[in-house]
């Protein structure tokens, strides 16, 4: 199968929240940072480049290969039970 227009909007929409992840992410590195003698990493050279760049823009696109099912035979007390696990096989694309 190849990706449709819906999975390119659903691709925009992952984007917008991992950049949204990346943000909150960032805050709770500095608010675990400001734990530990804040005011000298603060003012590390270091420190004052990293959080001075932006964010590497970043996009991954993914194409639907298959849709399957995996069978999972479990025994369990000596009775077998045979139950499906749905799988989506996708090809990602840096």
């Amino acid at each position: 199968r190849v990706a449709t227009a819906e999975t390119t909007l659903r691709q925009e929409k992952l984007k917008q929240q991992s950049q949204t992840q990346v943000e909150d992410q960032r805050h709770m590195h500095d608010a675990k940072m400001g734990q530990k003698n804040e005011g000298q990493r603060r003012r590390h050279p270091g420190y004052l480049r990293m959080v001075g760049k932006e964010a590497k823009a970043s996009l991954t696109t993914y194409r639907i290969l298959s849709y399957e099912y995996l069978v999972d035979d479990n025994d369990c007390e000596g009775e077998t039970s045979t139950r499906l696990h749905p799988v989506t096989r996708v090809e990602l694309t840096p």
